[in-house]
Protein backbone atom coordinates (compact mmCIF):
# COMPACT_ATOMS: atom_id res chain seq x y z
CA UNK A 1 0.00 0.00 0.00
CA UNK A 2 2.99 2.42 1.04
CA UNK A 3 4.20 2.38 -2.78
CA UNK A 4 0.66 3.11 -4.06
CA UNK A 5 0.56 5.90 -1.74
CA UNK A 6 4.27 7.27 -2.88
CA UNK A 7 2.60 7.02 -6.81
CA UNK A 8 0.22 9.13 -5.76
CA UNK A 9 1.54 11.51 -4.04
CA UNK A 10 4.46 11.80 -6.73
CA UNK A 11 2.00 12.23 -9.51
CA UNK A 12 0.25 14.75 -7.46
CA UNK A 13 3.30 16.95 -7.29
CA UNK A 14 4.07 16.41 -11.16
CA UNK A 15 0.47 17.65 -11.24
CA UNK A 16 1.23 20.70 -8.89
CA UNK A 17 4.10 22.05 -11.14
CA UNK A 18 1.85 21.30 -14.33
CA UNK A 19 3.83 18.69 -15.62
CA UNK A 20 2.59 15.98 -17.56
CA UNK A 21 4.21 12.74 -17.87
CA UNK A 22 4.37 11.74 -21.41
CA UNK A 23 2.65 8.48 -23.08
CA UNK A 24 5.91 7.51 -24.76
CA UNK A 25 7.18 7.21 -21.02
CA UNK A 26 5.87 3.53 -21.20
CA UNK A 27 7.59 2.65 -17.96
CA UNK A 28 5.15 5.21 -15.74
CA UNK A 29 2.33 2.84 -17.26
CA UNK A 30 4.18 -0.52 -16.10
CA UNK A 31 2.29 -3.19 -14.10
CA UNK A 32 5.89 -3.24 -12.12
CA UNK A 33 4.98 -0.37 -9.47
CA UNK A 34 8.70 0.08 -8.38
CA UNK A 35 8.99 1.01 -12.23
CA UNK A 36 6.29 3.70 -12.20
CA UNK A 37 7.87 4.95 -9.45
CA UNK A 38 10.67 5.02 -10.09
CA UNK A 39 9.82 6.37 -13.99
CA UNK A 40 7.38 9.72 -11.72
CA UNK A 41 10.73 10.31 -9.56
CA UNK A 42 12.36 10.22 -12.92
CA UNK A 43 10.27 12.97 -14.06
CA UNK A 44 10.23 14.86 -10.92
CA UNK A 45 13.90 15.08 -10.84
CA UNK A 46 13.95 15.93 -14.58
CA UNK A 47 11.84 18.57 -14.07
CA UNK A 48 13.68 19.58 -10.85
CA UNK A 49 17.06 19.46 -12.91
CA UNK A 50 15.87 22.14 -15.98
CA UNK A 51 13.71 24.35 -13.75
CA UNK A 52 16.84 24.74 -11.45
CA UNK A 53 18.83 25.73 -14.42
CA UNK A 54 16.02 28.24 -15.69
CA UNK A 55 16.12 29.69 -12.33
CA UNK A 56 19.84 29.83 -12.38
CA UNK A 57 20.88 30.62 -15.85
CA UNK A 58 23.16 33.46 -15.51
CA UNK A 59 23.13 34.01 -12.53
CA UNK A 60 25.92 33.48 -10.00
CA UNK A 61 23.39 32.00 -7.28
CA UNK A 62 23.88 28.28 -9.02
CA UNK A 63 27.29 27.70 -6.70
CA UNK A 64 24.90 28.69 -3.10
CA UNK A 65 23.22 25.51 -4.53
CA UNK A 66 26.13 23.39 -3.98
CA UNK A 67 29.15 25.10 -2.10
CA UNK A 68 29.30 22.74 1.04
CA UNK A 69 30.05 25.81 2.53
CA UNK A 70 26.74 28.25 1.44
CA UNK A 71 24.20 25.51 1.34
CA UNK A 72 22.78 25.03 4.85
CA UNK A 73 22.51 20.96 4.99
CA UNK A 74 26.27 20.65 4.37
CA UNK A 75 25.58 16.48 4.49
CA UNK A 76 23.96 16.37 1.30
CA UNK A 77 26.23 17.71 -0.78
CA UNK A 78 28.58 14.79 -1.50
CA UNK A 79 25.66 12.29 -1.42
CA UNK A 80 24.17 14.12 -4.38
CA UNK A 81 27.07 14.73 -6.03
CA UNK A 82 27.49 11.09 -6.07
CA UNK A 83 23.82 10.44 -7.09
CA UNK A 84 23.87 13.08 -9.66
CA UNK A 85 27.26 11.63 -11.23
CA UNK A 86 25.98 7.84 -11.15
CA UNK A 87 22.61 8.90 -12.85
CA UNK A 88 24.79 10.37 -15.35
CA UNK A 89 26.99 7.38 -15.60
CA UNK A 90 24.05 5.15 -15.81
CA UNK A 91 23.03 7.36 -18.94
CA UNK A 92 25.98 7.58 -21.05
CA UNK A 93 27.33 3.41 -20.48
CA UNK A 94 23.72 2.97 -22.12
CA UNK A 95 24.69 5.06 -24.97
CA UNK A 96 28.36 3.56 -25.30
CA UNK A 97 26.31 0.06 -25.43
CA UNK A 98 24.74 1.70 -28.86
CA UNK A 99 26.77 2.81 -31.69
CA UNK A 100 25.00 5.70 -33.58
CA UNK A 101 26.03 6.11 -37.38
CA UNK A 102 28.27 9.59 -35.70
CA UNK A 103 30.10 8.04 -33.25
CA UNK A 104 33.32 6.58 -33.19
CA UNK A 105 32.92 2.31 -32.87
CA UNK A 106 35.69 1.11 -30.95
CA UNK A 107 36.16 -2.63 -29.94
CA UNK A 108 36.05 -3.17 -25.99
CA UNK A 109 38.93 -5.23 -26.36
CA UNK A 110 37.19 -7.61 -24.30
CA UNK A 111 33.43 -8.74 -22.98
CA UNK A 112 33.17 -11.02 -26.17
CA UNK A 113 34.87 -8.00 -27.98
CA UNK A 114 31.89 -6.03 -28.12
CA UNK A 115 31.83 -2.59 -30.41
CA UNK A 116 30.66 0.33 -28.23
CA UNK A 117 30.66 4.05 -28.82
CA UNK A 118 34.31 5.28 -28.00
CA UNK A 119 33.32 8.34 -26.88
CA UNK A 120 30.50 7.59 -24.72
CA UNK A 121 32.80 4.80 -23.42
CA UNK A 122 35.85 6.70 -22.78
CA UNK A 123 33.39 9.45 -20.96
CA UNK A 124 31.84 6.57 -18.90
CA UNK A 125 34.85 5.23 -17.28
CA UNK A 126 35.93 9.18 -16.34
CA UNK A 127 32.68 9.35 -14.79
CA UNK A 128 32.68 6.35 -13.04
CA UNK A 129 36.27 7.35 -11.97
CA UNK A 130 34.61 10.42 -10.43
CA UNK A 131 32.57 8.68 -8.69
CA UNK A 132 34.87 6.38 -7.28
CA UNK A 133 37.12 9.29 -6.17
CA UNK A 134 33.92 10.64 -4.42
CA UNK A 135 33.17 7.67 -2.71
CA UNK A 136 34.57 8.14 0.69
CA UNK A 137 33.78 11.46 0.35
CA UNK A 138 30.23 10.21 0.06
CA UNK A 139 30.34 7.67 2.44
CA UNK A 140 32.01 10.38 5.60
CA UNK A 141 34.79 7.72 5.51
CA UNK A 142 38.22 8.79 6.51
CA UNK A 143 39.30 4.93 6.75
CA UNK A 144 42.97 4.32 4.64
CA UNK A 145 41.69 1.17 3.45
CA UNK A 146 38.48 3.29 1.55
CA UNK A 147 40.80 5.59 0.29
CA UNK A 148 43.68 3.32 -1.16
CA UNK A 149 40.23 1.39 -3.00
CA UNK A 150 39.01 4.76 -4.27
CA UNK A 151 42.53 5.80 -5.98
CA UNK A 152 42.80 1.86 -6.71
CA UNK A 153 40.11 2.31 -8.61
CA UNK A 154 40.25 5.72 -10.16
CA UNK A 155 43.47 4.64 -11.67
CA UNK A 156 42.27 1.74 -13.28
CA UNK A 157 39.12 3.61 -14.95
CA UNK A 158 41.62 6.22 -16.05
CA UNK A 159 44.00 3.66 -17.67
CA UNK A 160 40.53 2.00 -19.42
CA UNK A 161 39.53 5.46 -20.90
CA UNK A 162 43.27 6.07 -21.75
CA UNK A 163 42.83 2.83 -24.06
CA UNK A 164 39.50 3.98 -25.48
CA UNK A 165 40.77 7.46 -26.17
CA UNK A 166 43.36 5.39 -27.83
CA UNK A 167 41.00 3.23 -30.20
CA UNK A 168 39.63 6.34 -30.72
CA UNK A 169 42.52 8.34 -31.96
CA UNK A 170 43.79 4.99 -34.23
CA UNK A 171 40.11 4.85 -35.60
CA UNK A 172 39.74 8.20 -37.01
CA UNK A 173 43.39 7.99 -38.18
CA UNK A 174 44.79 10.47 -35.60
CA UNK A 175 48.20 9.84 -36.80
CA UNK A 176 49.54 13.29 -35.95
CA UNK A 177 48.31 13.37 -32.36
CA UNK A 178 49.27 16.19 -30.28
CA UNK A 179 51.96 15.05 -27.74
CA UNK A 180 51.41 14.88 -23.98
Amino acid sequence: MALIDEEAQVRAALDALGVEVPDRLYQARSDDAGLRRAALWAMLWRTAGVRLADATEGSDEYGYLVSAYEWPLAEDQPCRAVQELRFTCTRVEVMADSVAPWSVPVSTGGEEDRIVDGWAAAAFCLIEGADAVLGPLAQHSGAVGAAHDAIARCRHLLRRAQEYLDRIAEAIGDGDKPSS
